[in-house]
């Protein structure tokens, strides 16, 4: 038997997530231009 994972932990789990990609979105989508900018060449 494993663990389970409650609802709250999904929604704080998706919270701490969604603060991430806040915080960082800059860098995090100027690196995946880059990626696909090299791939395309």
């Amino acid at each position: 038997a494993g663990a389970t994972i409650t609802p709250r932990a999904v929604v704080k789990a998706v919270l701490k997530a969604t603060q991430y990609f806040e915080e960082n979105k800059q860098s995090l989508l100027a690196e995946n231009i880059a990626t696909n900018t090299k791939q395309q060449k």
